[in-house]
């Protein structure tokens, strides 16, 4: 049996007031999810970083990082990469990706989307 992981580690640089909000919004949130919020996140007094060792959720976290923008930065954006591993060498079950969020977008790739548009383009 094989087990698969989505990983993924960012940091967000934050002041006082946006520390506390993350903390408040996370156990909120980590006391009502089903199954938690899909993410950790770890804390100094300059940043937090949002992460996850096996099997985070990136859209959960995406929809966090709009909320956070929303309420403080309307005008910036957060990007997140992940990847995709598993613990057998089995074909199509590694990749990765990334995501940029805004307080008004997102925008996703995914390596295996690349590569299926190189190889078309390439023919």
């Amino acid at each position: 049996m094989a087990d698969n992981y989505l990983t993924f580690s960012t940091d967000v640089p934050m002041n006082e007031e946006e520390l506390k909000w993350v903390s408040f919004e996370y156990s909120r949130m980590a006391n009502e999810a089903e199954y938690g919020p899909g993410f950790n996140i770890e804390q100094d007094t300059t940043s937090t970083v949002f992460y996850s060792e096996d099997s985070g959720d990136t859209e959960m976290l995406a929809v966090f990082l709009r909320a956070f923008l929303i309420r403080w930065r309307p005008r910036d954006a957060v990007g997140v990469e992940f990847a995709l591993t598993c613990s057998k060498a089995r074909p199509g079950e590694f990749g990765g990706g990334a995501f940029v969020v805004t307080a008004t977008t997102e925008h996703w790739i995914s390596t295996a989307e690349w590569i299926s548009e190189k190889l078309k383009e390439i023919g």
